[in-house]
């Protein structure tokens, strides 16, 4: 989101500011910087106008970068995901990039990210090795013990046979073990904040040994913790904490297909589906089983590649819900006040779906007079087929309304009815991916964010406005 202010002096100087919010939109937007070889493309990573001068490096928060401009003004960007973090009393910027491991840490790790406020080691194999994850309280690890399919009564009709080598791909921040069983793939990515876990189904033939009578297919995890950490089950998905401090979260995870041009989307569940997430304990030890519906992935009309897409986020109360959507879950249709939350990607398919992002405002200047604002959000998946109309959301100030704490009513209320509209035409999902869509915010815009400067943080609602309608 871009906002331009004006910041008073003790001089009465006029400053002009430009404040730029970056927000995750969907599987067609999400929070994610383009990456080339591992390196985050932000609006002020190519500056083509020559507008940026220099950075104003004593400036910078964990969400916010602010430059100076060539014409004498300024710029402040701000995001809803880590873009710095602390090292040593200075903050740095984060890189994803996966690389040797040329550290004297897990030197039986190959691979190895070290550039943000956690430092993650990856094994030669994901089965056999184990990916450490190293935070200021302690370490942990994980690794995948097998990968089955089960009956109804959760008898095991099905066990994936894992190759014993792997051949290994670095890209865009991510490392991909390829060809772990036949047509499958497993891929690791950095985030800001976290770092997700994808099993990649090619195509069919990588079900096609499944039996009939399988209900689910299942992964099977284990997690290792320091003691004196402490794992639990929540709204939000399975927690880890140390103490009361809450360090790590694995949400809700999800498997989506790859979007078709032959495929007609009426709902939600045509294109994605939730997975069930249950977990084990024993001492240190957490076993973790995500399962997903066989039906789903077996369906005629799926269309390949399928990511099974569990996720781990660090330091989640910084980040969970900065983020966030509802759908129709059967049983509790939208606008039901029991209706789930769900933290990650903004996605709004069929009308009545939402979705949001919140963002820190804590390094705007004091009674800053804000001259102008948009939202900025990167396209990073999930295209509109060639030849149907483009997908465009309305941008929704959610003014109070605090989406990480609200409840699922008072958001649903405020995106579709009671909210002001900021922009009636943003750009959601179009048929051409990897690029930056920008909407102007509008109406009260300006003085929402400015009367906002008070609580900290704006926020922004989506919803479908016109134009294609299936799932993203």
């Amino acid at each position: 989101m871009t906002k331009h202010y004006i910041s008073m002096s003790k001089l009465s100087l006029l400053i002009a500011f430009s404040l730029i919010m970056m927000g995750t939109l969907s599987k067609a937007q999400k929070q994610k910087a383009v990456e080339t070889a591992g390196t985050q493309v932000f609006p002020w990573t190519n500056d083509q106008s020559h507008e940026l001068k220099n950075e104003i490096v004593d400036k910078r928060s964990q969400f916010s970068k602010h430059y100076q401009l060539a014409n004498g003004n300024q710029r402040m960007y701000s995001s809803i995901g880590s873009i710095h973090y602390k090292n040593g009393n200075s903050w740095s910027e984060i890189s994803k990039e996966i690389k040797s491991n040329t550290t004297s840490t897990h030197t039986s790790n190959p691979y190895y990210n070290g550039t943000n406020s956690f430092k993650t080691y990856y094994p030669q194999n994901p089965f056999s090795g184990k990916v450490y994850t190293s935070l200021h309280e302690g370490e942990m690890n994980e690794n995948i013990e097998s990968v089955y399919a089960i009956d109804q009564n959760g008898n095991i009709v099905y066990q994936f046979q894992a190759n014993s080598t792997q051949e290994i791909s670095l890209e865009n921040g991510s490392i991909v073990y390829n060809n772990v069983f036949p047509s499958t793939s497993i891929r690791y990515s950095q985030g800001s904040d976290g770092r997700k876990f994808d099993i990649v189904l090619q195509n069919q033939q990588s079900l096609n040994n499944i039996p009939t009578n399988a209900a689910y297919l299942v992964i099977k995890e284990k997690v290792t913790i320091p003691s004196g950490w402490s794992v639990k089950s929540s709204s939000n998905g399975i927690d880890i904490y140390k103490v009361s401090n809450w360090l790590a979260n694995l949400p809700t995870p999800i498997a989506f297909e790859q979007e078709s041009a032959n495929k007609t989307y009426e709902n939600e569940t045509e294109a994605m589906t939730k997975g069930e997430m249950t977990m084990s304990k024993n001492g240190n030890e957490i076993t973790l089983y995500t399962k997903f519906s066989m039906d789903w992935l077996k369906s005629s009309t799926r269309s390949f590649p399928i990511f099974l897409d569990p996720t781990l986020t660090i330091y989640p109360l910084l980040t969970a819900m900065n983020t966030g959507y509802m759908l129709n879950v059967p049983g509790l249709p939208l606008p039901s006040p029991a209706a789930p939350k769900f933290s990650g990607n903004i996605r709004i398919t069929a009308g009545g779906t939402v979705a949001w992002c919140k963002f820190p405002l804590t390094t705007l200047p004091a009674n800053a007079a804000i001259t102008s604002a948009s939202y900025n959000g990167y396209h990073y998946n999930g295209v509109v087929p060639v030849g149907l109309p483009f997908k465009y959301a309305s941008i929704i100030g959610m003014q109070n309304v605090d989406p990480v704490t609200a409840d699922s009513f008072s958001i649903h209320t405020k995106i579709t009815s009671t909210g002001p509209i900021y922009n009636n035409n943003f750009l959601f999902g179009k048929d051409t991916i990897n690029r930056w869509r920008t909407g102007v915010l509008t109406g009260t815009a300006l003085t929402d964010i400015a009367a906002q400067q008070a609580q900290g943080w704006t926020a922004l609602g989506f919803k479908i406005a016109t134009g294609y309608l299936n799932a993203q």
